[in-house]
This record gives structure tokens, sequence and C-alpha cells, in this order.
């Protein structure tokens, strides 16, 4: 099972919402066609 799809599992059953780390969350949304941008301090997805 890839990176991408524990991430994705992770956040569809909603247990660790709270506990959901940063990186998976770019690459689930990377994955799904979003852009991801760093501009100066904040990040754009």
């Amino acid at each position: 099972m890839s990176k991408f799809e524990k991430a994705l599992i992770k956040l569809l059953r909603g247990a660790s919402d709270n506990n959901f780390d940063f990186e998976d969350l770019v690459t689930l949304l990377t994955k799904l066609g979003f852009e991801y941008r760093i501009k100066g301090s904040p990040h754009f997805l």
C-alpha cells in the first residue's frame, strides 16, 4: 500500500482528524491535482 493510499484511508476514517500530518495532507492534495506553493511564510494549496 502506498503512502498516498494509507493517508487517504486515515483521512476518510475520520478517527485522526486532529492528528493528521501536514506532510500527508500535502501528499494527498497534490496527488488529487492541487498545486503546492510557498510564498514567503504561508503555504498555499
